[in-house]
């Protein structure tokens, strides 16, 4: 659920359970450094959350409701708890009324179905993508709750509701962690160890007309890694185009390996944009198939 500007500001002051995983390692686009960054006040970020988290939070609180009247409870949503030691923090979308639980609504593959049917396991369990996991931990621990229950959105899949029970022993490992990387590299300013990511440390504060040396190495490895996108780029258009080329009027090709389809695409309202007008798509042998 958005955040109020409040708590926007208190962030600042605290170690949010959404910014454990990346301090462990485990959130997917994020990392320690990044944090680093951000609670050391050296990045200026946008507030724009993209059309994917926009959409989120349009219906997360519609899946607290409906979780809510399934699980049979009440609940008061966008609770900000600190932990005991001040370093730990937690913004709950809900908390249950007389009871040590909690809710944390999810939305998952809303733009891309594909994207997230890997990461979500069978209904009524905990099997829930890692970095969520830290993160309703860490509610866990800061709020003294013993169960979460996570109701989740899942492009392809619908409405999904899943359990997560506290695990004393993650509890643990997050406390450990963080409270290190708050004490050793917060509060000394000193970075991770590691390298942040492009899209946070572009919006690092500059001083205007400062220039610093850099290990040319680091150049050099750019740049070399460049040319290659580039060259493997053109190789992958190259190898494309005989496909196409091979299956001449048809509009699939078969091969033990897999099939090649061409196919013309008509824009009605909002479509994946396609050079020309025409999608080349690969298609997995059916043996190979999941």
């Amino acid at each position: 659920m958005p955040i109020t500007e409040h708590q926007r500001q208190n962030r600042g002051k605290h170690i949010g359970a959404s910014e454990a995983a990346a301090i462990l390692g485990l959130n997917p686009w994020k990392t320690a450094y990044d944090c680093w960054l951000e609670k050391t006040g050296k990045v200026e970020l946008p507030v724009s959350i993209g059309e994917a988290g926009d959409i989120g939070n349009m219906v997360e609180n519609g899946l607290l409701d409906h979780a809510a009247s399934e699980l049979g409870v009440k609940i008061i949503k966008n609770q900000a708890r600190v932990h005991k030691d001040g370093i730990l923090s937690a913004t709950h979308d809900a908390l249950v009324v007389d009871k040590q639980e909690g809710l944390e609504a999810k939305t998952s593959g809303i733009m891309n179905p594909f994207a997230a049917k890997d990461d979500w396991g069978e209904p009524e369990t905990d099997e829930i993508p890692p970095h969520i996991l830290i993160q309703v931990q860490q509610q866990m621990l800061v709020s003294n709750l013993e169960v979460v229950h996570v109701p989740a959105l899942i492009g392809g899949r619908g409405r999904l509701m899943y359990h997560v029970e506290r695990s004393e022993e993650l509890c643990a490992i997050i406390l450990e962690r963080v409270t290190l990387f708050w004490t050793e590299n917060v509060l000394k300013d000193i970075p991770p160890e590691g390298v942040p990511s492009l899209e946070i440390v572009r919006f690092r504060k500059r001083e205007p007309g400062l220039i610093l040396p850099i290990p040319a190495e680091l150049v050099v490895v750019w740049q070399t890694i460049a040319k290659q996108k580039k060259e493997v780029s053109k190789a992958e258009d190259e190898a494309k185009a005989a496909c196409v080329a091979a299956m001449g009027e048809a509009e699939t090709g078969e091969s033990s390996a897999g099939n090649v389809v061409v196919q013309k695409i008509h824009r009605k309202g909002y479509t994946i944009k396609e050079s020309d007008g025409v999608r080349v798509s690969f298609q997995k042998p059916k043996l190979l198939k999941e």
